[in-house]
């Protein structure tokens, strides 16, 4: 083994939130779809921030965004 003892692995699924100012900056510019954007040339691209726009659009509520945000919490004595 790597050494731990006693690990406990628990879920943690939290309300996350953000101004919907922010959300299209966010998603267009971070992570595997910011990599993918980049890589488009401008007319496909749109197309996809159009439909990225679409796909987010349940989430948010006046001028905020809000999702659950599924994560786990690993803890463990070395």
């Amino acid at each position: 083994g790597a050494g731990w003892r006693d690990v406990e692995v628990s879920p943690l699924d939290r309300t996350c939130t953000m101004p919907a100012s922010a959300l299209m900056p966010y998603v267009t510019r971070l992570g595997p779809v910011g990599r993918v954007l980049h890589d488009l040339d401008e007319p496909a691209r749109a197309r996809a921030v159009e439909r990225l726009e679409a796909a987010f659009q349940p989430f948010v509520a006046g001028d905020e965004v809000r999702f659950v945000g599924a994560t786990w919490l690993i803890t463990a004595n070395a």
